[in-house]
């Protein structure tokens, strides 16, 4: 789970600190690239003030739940046909 955490983080870091703002730049302006970082700090507030009133029975295998739905929405967001589906 550690693991999992990590790579998460690592990618989405990567992704929102160094892309971000480069892909912004030449494709819709920095502008619009600060709106949606503003909205995403508006959510992550909400989701903090979620999840200090919610309390689930299992949160370890909650929040790898979780996480793992979120890693799917954004490859489907993405547009990848098979999108982290499980063998089997």
């Amino acid at each position: 789970m550690v693991a999992q955490f990590a790579e998460v983080n690592a990618a989405f870091t990567g992704m929102v600190m160094v892309l971000g703002p480069v892909i912004a730049d030449g494709a819709f302006g920095l502008a619009r690239w600060g709106m949606m970082i503003a909205a995403q700090s508006v959510g992550l507030i909400i989701g903090s003030g979620i999840a200090l009133r919610w309390r689930p029975q299992r949160p370890m295998l909650t929040s790898v739940k979780l996480v793992a739905l979120c890693v799917f929405l954004s490859h489907v967001a993405a547009g990848e046909r098979r999108a982290c589906l499980p063998a089997g």
